[in-house]
C-alpha cells in the first residue's frame, strides 16, 4: 500500500510518460536493479495502464518481464556499442549514420508518429509513396500493437525467481494488477510491402517534415 501511496503522491496518473532508470542510489543493489525496476513497471500500470512507460535495464534477461508489464520501451546498457565499434574498424559510416538517427538536433533523426487516417487500411508501400510525396519523409517501419496481455500472461506460477519477487511484493503492498493493462508493441523494420496499416499502428520516419 506504501508503494502505490508513493506513485499517487508523485502525480503518476497525471504523467505524460515515464522514464525508469536502473536505481543504484542509497545503496542500492546494483544486482537487483532490474527487480526494481519491472516492479516500478507492474505498480505504475496498474495504478495508470494507458501511460506509456520507458526503462533501462541491466540484464538482457529482464526484458521479457517487462514486455510482458506492457512497458513500451526497454534499452539495455551498453547494448549497441560492441556492434558500434566493431562497424567502425571497417570504415563503414556506420556510427556516424546511427548518431544522425538518435541525436536529437539532427534533421534526419528517426521519429515516431501516428499515421494520419487516411492511410489506416492502405499497404506499408502506398503508405511509404505517401509520406515522400506529401512530407518527404521516408517511412522505415511500423511500431504495431499486440493484442492485451492477461494477469495470467503476467505472473504464472511457474516462471521463476523475478515473477515470484513481484508477486510477494503485490500482495505486500496489496496492489491490484486485475485491471486491464496496455496493449503490448512490436516494431517492424522494413515490413512487406503488403503489410496494412492499422488503426493503433505508428510510422517510423526518418527526415523530412514532422
Amino acid at each position: 500500500m506504501l508503494f502505490r501511496s508513493i506513485l499517487r503522491k508523485a502525480s503518476v496518473g497525471q504523467a505524460y510518460a515515464c522514464i525508469l532508470v536502473p536505481d543504484e542510489s542509497g545503496g542500492n543493489s546494483v544486482a537487483n536493479a532490474d527487480e526494481r525496476t519491472i516492479l516500478a513497471a507492474f505498480a505504475i500500470k496498474a495504478i495508470t495502464h494507458e501511460l506509456p512507460v520507458k526503462a533501462g535495464i541491466l540484464k538482457p534477461e529482464s526484458e521479457q518481464h517487462l514486455r510482458r508489464a506492457g512497458v513500451e520501451d526497454i534499452v539495455l546498457h551498453g547494448e549497441f556499442t560492441g556492434y558500434l565499434l566493431s562497424a567502425s574498424s571497417g570504415g563503414s559510416g556506420l556510427p556516424d549514420a546511427a548518431r544522425e538517427l538518435f541525436s536529437a538536433g539532427s534533421p534526419s533523426r528517426m521519429r515516431c508518429s501516428p499515421f494520419p487516417s487516411a492511410l489506416v487500411g492502405k499497404s506499408f508501400a502506398e503508405a511509404s509513396e505517401w509520406y515522400l510525396r506529401a512530407r518527404k519523409s521516408v517511412l522505415v517501419g511500423v511500431l504495431s500493437k499486440e493484442k492485451p496481455v492477461t494477469l495470467d500472461d503476467i505472473l504464472s506460477n511457474d516462471s521463476g525467481a523475478i515473477d515470484a519477487f513481484i508477486k510477494r511484493k503485490f500482495e505486500e503492498a496489496a496492489i491490484d494488477i486485475s485491471e486491464g493493462l496496455a496493449h503490448g508493441a512490436r516494431a517492424r523494420l522494413a515490413p512487406d510491402p503488403s503489410y496494412v496499416i492499422e488503426q493503433r499502428d505508428l510510422a517510423f520516419l526518418v527526415g523530412g517534415d514532422a
